[in-house]
């Protein structure tokens, strides 16, 4: 076996960490357990394979969980490749105090009891507004439960696909968490 360095060692590391979790995923959509909002990213895209690519054959899912198991490992890649540019570009204009977030940021960290982040609202609106500026593309949301939206009171059904930028998924999260 070849020794792998650098950033090919961490890949092969987190392939190897990620397999057994692919493996039980797979047994537990095959044993039939029921989706809940407690449902991994991994389980939810066994199910996928299962329903739609292997005609709920158990054999067939078997035989790509390699296939599985990369998928889920180059969608977790490109979540935290596009965390890590969010991060950076919130650091960025924090420390250049663009049109003073860094200062009001700074501010409201400092008064945040504790240094707690969860309770700052100005750096959760950076972040947010990072996210509308720099983050490509939309993410894809399948609802469980018909879903209201809350800018315009529109109510979608249940099984609609719903596309929206990073912001407003980020934003309507605020609206039904308040």
């Amino acid at each position: 076996r070849k020794i792998q360095s650098g950033e090919r060692r961490v890949y092969g590391r987190v392939r190897e960490l990620l397999r057994p979790l692919v493996e039980t995923e797979i047994e537990n959509v095959i044993a039939g357990k029921p989706r809940s909002e407690e449902t991994s990213v991994a389980a939810s895209y066994a199910r996928i394979y299962y329903e739609q690519r292997c005609d709920n054959n158990p054999s067939k899912l078997r035989a790509l969980r390699g296939t599985i198991a990369n998928k889920i490992f180059i969608f977790f890649f490109a979540a935290f490749s596009n965390s890590f540019a969010m991060a950076a570009w919130t650091l960025y204009h924090i420390m250049e105090n663009t049109n003073g977030v860094g200062d009001r940021v700074r501010d409201e960290m400092e008064k945040s009891p504790g240094g707690n982040v969860r309770e700052c609202a100005e750096l959760e609106r950076c972040i947010l507004e990072i996210g509308r500026l720099y983050t490509p593309g939309t993410v894809l949301r399948k609802l469980l439960k018909p879903w209201t939206i809350p800018l315009t009171g529109t109510t979608l059904c249940a099984g609609a696909t719903v596309g929206m930028s990073v912001y407003l998924e980020g934003l309507c999260h605020i609206c039904e968490s308040t």
